[in-house]
């Protein structure tokens, strides 16, 4: 009778050993969808918490600009060059595109001389950039010591393909392409 009571009790703590291993191996299930139901929840959090604070920033900005516009009205050309600057300062390129256009389009005479000024200084800023990229790629040439033959200089500009470090400035391609175009005029 022992013998069949232990055969019995060994077969009971089978059972239960199996069934505990099951329970286990499903509650671990379970906490590893949760963590993984966690971090996407997490990563969801972060990306509207960037995206609050993207939104925040653009705010301030206009609030920025929108303190700016009666400086804009005023007669003096040099206040309203100085308040110009400031917009296309606070603003991006295009937001401050689409404000001087739509000031330009106004029925008021000094608001679109105050759109005309603010075109202009944009694109003043936008030779002035590209001066001191042409520069810079001038300088890193002069550094490598490894001037571009012209037919080089052809080949690159015809396939947009012209690719050097100063590329890394956020400039376009074409960008590049506009700054070497003269120098595709040049006997090869």
């Amino acid at each position: 009778m022992t013998e069949k009571l232990s055969a019995w009790t060994a077969v009971l703590s089978s059972i239960i050993t199996v069934g505990l291993t099951v329970y286990n191996a499903t509650l671990n299930t379970k906490i590893q969808q949760a963590k993984v139901d966690l971090t996407r929840v997490q990563t969801e959090i972060n990306q509207k918490y960037a995206e609050l604070e993207v939104r925040k920033e653009r705010t301030s900005r206009y609030e920025f600009v929108n303190k700016l516009l009666p400086d804009v009205l005023k007669k003096d050309r040099s206040q309203v060059t100085l308040t110009t600057n400031l917009i296309s300062l606070a603003l991006t390129e295009e937001e401050a595109r689409k404000l001087f256009d739509g000031f330009q389009i106004s029925q008021d005479i000094n608001v679109q001389e105050v759109g005309k000024i603010g075109h202009e200084s944009l694109n003043k800023q936008i030779t002035q950039q590209r001066d001191r990229l042409s520069s810079a790629l001038a300088q890193w040439l002069v550094r490598r010591n490894t001037m571009l033959p012209v037919w080089h200089i052809h080949s690159c500009l015809r396939q947009e393909k012209l690719f050097i470090p100063v590329y890394k400035t956020g400039y376009s391609r074409f960008d590049f392409h506009n700054i070497f175009h003269p120098l595709s005029n040049l006997p090869i």
